[in-house]
């Protein structure tokens, strides 16, 4: 009886694991998919307001009251970054939980991919989202981020 017990709590453990895997997970598409959209608002934004002169005296008095914040660390969008754990330990007990883990991890590298082609189309965009972001260079996290995806979705897809 405790050995069925014992089982059922590391079994629980590893599944509770496995949802934390998942949320942090989804916080790192999430964080990434928010910097795209402040940093193409903010690209809209600048043509909207660029032919009128009075809307865009107020836009850009708040883009450097904005500025200034961001140049006094006040305010940065902090990225998250992709939550690596060793898969065996959690995962090793269950198939779903390794076909949950590859379709999400699938879907981050093609959401990179995407956010890849559109800051390579625009320079302005990626120059604006390095100064909207904690880390030194977006292009960088991206590449690092999304070799460390493929890399643990290669890893889990030959675990399956």
């Amino acid at each position: 009886m405790d050995e069925v017990n014992e089982k059922l709590t590391k079994t629980v453990e590893k599944d509770k694991l496995n949802k934390d895997f998942l949320l942090e997970l989804h916080r790192f598409k999430s964080t990434i998919q928010h910097v795209m959209t402040v940093a193409e608002t903010q690209c809209k934004s600048d043509l909207v307001y660029r032919d009128e002169p009075d809307k865009r005296k107020i836009y850009e008095h708040y883009l450097k009251k904005l500025s200034d914040q961001v140049e006094n660390n006040e305010i940065h969008i902090e990225l998250a970054c992709f939550p690596i754990q060793n898969f065996s330990d959690d995962i090793s007990h269950s198939p779903l939980a390794v076909s949950q883990r590859i379709e999400e991890l699938r879907e981050c590298i093609i959401i990179l991919n995407d956010i890849e082609g559109r800051i390579c189309k625009d320079k302005g965009l990626l120059d604006l989202i390095d100064n909207l972001i904690d880390k030194h260079s977006f292009k960088e996290f991206l590449h690092t981020e999304k070799n460390a995806l493929e890399t643990y979705s290669y890893t889990l897809t030959e675990y399956s």
